[in-house]
């Protein structure tokens, strides 16, 4: 870096010095004559007041009950002549004292002075006339003490008041010329502070840039040497002047200088990099401002490096400054959490299409073992046992698939609904197409729900993907907008609604129609698996999914959820020990059981719940209830067709509910069973108000045993 010049600070110096003196000067002239207005202004206000005085107390001797008013009175009542000539004389000395105070005060009044002077003369010889003489009538008085006054009184008066309103507007004038000069005070004070300020910054960057010169490259050196990344700096000829221990160690010889130029070597060693790939935009001296990209060197290693590069601006011929990190280990990490999540999502298709599986299979066994029992001849059993062997091997398959389908399940949590919109909103770039906008809103604030916020993002995306689907089938452009609403789940239990809505051509009825009984109808048009893994994460979460066509064309999916709860039980009195409940819930979601539990609790009905068949099938041996509300699949080789018969068998006068995402395959399967099924989700109230029923013919009290031939 070139050192200054000494002939530009010389000049500057110089021009800033008589800068501040010039206003410096005119500050102490403004400011002197500033004081001496001042000075002048409060010798004029006194004078004014002066003279305001002396006009008041001449007005006080002159009108009524004054000198003149007192002579009158004296000439024109005789009897009373004395009394008026002595406040007479007291009025005439009080004037001559006001007349002595005026030719003091005003000098330049002094003819109109003594022309008052005379007249008051004039009436007080009149006055020592009028006290010697003894004529009584006031006609023969007055032509004798007869005095002209008017003209010499008003003409005193007029002056008084004419000098009193020349020293106002004089006083006017100096405070508008005060005024000016203090503005030009303020604005010279100013300058000269501003000028003064000036030079003192320009000294301290002069300091500044002659440190820097002197010191730049051992700073630079020192202070690169261990940063935690790759630091080069290049001069103008574009080839590395400055670099550290991690740009040697990651470039090697390759930043060194060479007959060919930096910018071929690097095209010579990375032949994959494009023109405007930010590596060789940095090293060309352009602004590269942290962009991340794989790079794959000599030894075929791969690493993610993230680049920033700066020009050096105070440099007219080139160079810059780069920094270079490796950030190979981060960009690992988050591939690896999104394969995670992939995984995640995959599950809960996995798990959807389980769960059918086993619904079907555990009919097919049920049935199998029902015809194993009777005497059908021939080769009708060979042909049960097969079909029974294979049945196992389909339950073994299915039980891997499940194995993997909740191998890296998140554990049930409570979770913000704000974080799962945040993730699809960074998916729906890989989702949209064009002219096909996804709008993923913000969630309300304290959304919170309790369960799997992988398994509510897959559901999202699966609905996003159909509406996508839909209006590319369509033919058309369009909007899908995802937003989140608050609305109770069921009357007393609060919820929030996931809305997917779409502008494209919507649902065809019978989908509707299928949707309002139980899980979507299935159908070759694309409605089918992914609406199916909807339906099932919603009701393993205790909700359910409701499809509608909007007004304005479009359809519209809701998944509705209950809101994060407490563990706490709403109702107290329905807080009993398991012997004294009177209704058995079973089901693997312990989600579905809370959320029965609480709305039997509303209504003072207390409850066990068991969530597994193993665990419900020892309740059944060791307690009596008076309802047994079941699953259909729980997650095992027992089914809830299992706890159907156990309970017609242990106790036969305690009716069962089969409450399951799938009634329509569960009605088939339940067929030689007195069970009554309803489907989760939005027949929940319904199945509430069936059990209330239920449990309103049963008024024995529960016993806390069995005999022993019940166990």
């Amino acid at each position: 870096m070139a050192a200054p010049t000494g002939r530009k600070p010389t000049y500057v110096w110089g021009v800033g010095l008589l800068w501040i003196s010039v206003f410096t000067c005119i500050l102490f002239f403004t400011g002197f004559t500033a004081l001496n207005i001042l000075h002048r202004q409060q010798a004029f206000q006194q004078k004014i007041v002066q003279a305001d005085i002396i006009l008041v107390r001449l007005n006080n001797q002159l009108g009524y009950g004054g000198f003149i008013h007192n002579f009158k009175n004296a000439v024109l009542r005789p009897d009373e002549k004395n009394r008026y000539l002595d406040a007479f004389d007291q009025n005439a000395l009080a004037i001559k004292a006001l007349i002595e105070q005026t030719e003091q005060h005003f000098p330049d009044l002094t003819n109109e002075i003594k022309n008052l002077g005379e007249t008051l003369d004039e009436y007080t010889e009149n006055a020592e006339f009028l006290r010697q003489t003894e004529l009584r009538q006031p006609l023969d008085i007055d032509p004798i003490v007869r005095v002209n006054d008017d003209f010499a009184v008003q003409a005193m008066l007029n002056l008084l008041q004419s000098n009193r309103d020349q020293m106002t507007e004089t006083l006017s004038q100096m405070e508008a010329r005060k005024i000016v000069l203090s503005v030009g005070a303020a604005i010279s004070f100013i300058s000269a502070i501003a000028a003064t300020a000036g030079l003192l910054i320009y000294a301290r960057n002069r300091s500044r840039i002659f440190r820097a010169a002197v010191e730049e490259n051992r700073r630079t050196s020192e202070m690169i040497e261990d940063v935690g990344g790759a630091i080069f700096k290049l001069g103008s000829d574009g080839e590395v002047e400055v670099t550290n221990r991690k740009g040697r160690a990651m470039f090697g010889a390759l930043i060194e200088r060479q007959s060919v130029p930096l910018v071929d070597r690097m095209l010579e060693t990375f032949p994959e990099i494009a023109l405007d790939d930010p590596l060789l935009r940095a090293f060309l001296g352009r602004k590269v401002d942290s962009e991340i990209s794989l790079y794959t060197f000599p030894d075929q290693s791969q690493r993610y490096l993230r680049i920033f590069s700066a020009p050096l601006s105070n440099q007219n011929q080139g160079g810059a400054v780069i920094e270079i990190t490796d950030v190979t280990q981060n960009m690992v990490a988050e591939k690896l959490e999104d394969q995670n999540r992939n995984i995640l999502v995959l599950g809960q298709v996995a798990r959807s299409v389980v769960h059918d599986v086993r619904n079907v299979n555990a009919t097919l066994r049920f049935t199998l073992e029902r015809l194993k029992g009777q005497d059908l001849g021939g080769s009708t059993p060979a042909l049960i046992t097969n079909a029974l062997s294979a049945l196992s091997v389909s339950d073994k398959l299915a039980k891997r698939l499940l194995d993997f389908a909740t191998a890296g399940r998140d554990e049930v949590t409570n979770f913000e609904a704000s974080d799962v919109l945040t993730m699809l909103r960074s998916l729906s770039d890989g989702i949209a197409q064009d002219k096909i906008l996804i709008d993923v809103r913000k969630a309300p604030e304290g959304a919170r729900l309790t369960g799997s916020p992988n398994a509510v993002l897959a559901a999202l995306i699966n609905l996003v993907v159909n509406a996508r689907n839909a209006l590319v089938t369509a033919g058309q452009d369009g909007q899908i907008t995802v937003h989140l609403d608050s609305e109770d789940l069921h009357p007393g239990i609060p919820g929030w609604v996931f809305r997917v809505t779409d502008t494209g051509p919507g649902f065809p009825q019978e989908i509707i129609a299928g949707s309002r009984s139980s899980a979507p109808t299935r159908s070759a048009e694309g409605y089918g698996l992914g609406l199916s893994i909807v339906h099932s994460v919603a009701v393993d979460m205790g909700g359910y999914v409701q499809l509608s066509n909007r007004a304005g064309g479009g359809a519209e999916v809701s998944i509705h959820l209950p809101a994060h709860q407490s563990a706490e039980p709403l109702v107290q009195k329905a807080q009993t020990s398991h012997a004294s409940a009177r209704v058995l819930l079973v089901d693997d979601s312990m989600m579905v059981t809370r959320l029965l539990e609480r709305q039997f609790a509303k209504i003072g009905i207390a409850t066990h719940q068991s969530h597994s068949a193993k665990a419900a099938l020892l309740s059944l041996r060791t307690h009596q209830y008076d309802l047994v509300i079941t699953d259909y699949d729980l997650g095992e080789e027992q089914s809830g067709k299992d706890i159907a018969a156990a309970t017609h068998e242990l106790q036969p006068d305690v009716p069962v509910i089969v409450f399951t995402k799938t009634p329509e395959w569960a009605t088939e399967a339940f067929a030689h069973l007195n069970v009554e099924i309803f489907g989760k989700g939005n027949q929940t109230e319904t199945l509430i108000s069936r059990a209330k029923s239920l449990l309103a013919r049963s008024r024995e009290p529960a016993d806390a045993a069995f005999s022993t031939k019940n166990q």
